[in-house]
């Protein structure tokens, strides 16, 4: 069985499903990194010492990094699932798409809807 065309949107979305869910992973990561540096930045030097951002910025970016990097990164999995499907969609057409070897595990008695056929 060759896999010959793609469903454009549908891999677009499965690859946006992949994108959120790395980019809640880099958020969860950048919020802890986020978080320790604050803490080292406020306890090495006070706001008062003339620093020219308050450390307490990293932190409140590293929080936000967990809703804002699922975002992005879904957008950018959707843009590029779909530049994907359509490339492979036009190479599959010219020379072949994917052999697909499928297995069915089914038996026929244990199918209700064999019986009704």
């Amino acid at each position: 069985m060759e896999l010959k065309k793609l469903d454009v949107v549908s891999v677009g979305k499965v690859c946006a499903l992949f994108g959120a869910i790395f980019g809640l992973i880099a958020g969860i990561f950048m919020t802890i990194i986020a978080a320790s540096v604050s803490s080292m930045m406020s306890t090495m030097a006070p706001v008062s010492t003339g620093m020219p951002f308050d450390p307490m910025m990293f932190a409140g970016f590293g929080a936000l990094s967990i809703v804002i990097f699922p975002i992005i990164y879904a957008i950018g999995g959707f843009i590029a699932g779909i530049i994907y499907a359509f490339i492979y969609n036009i190479i599959a057409g010219k020379f072949g798409g994917i052999v697909v070897d499928l297995q069915n595990t089914q038996t026929a008695s244990s199918s209700p809807n064999t019986a009704a056929k």
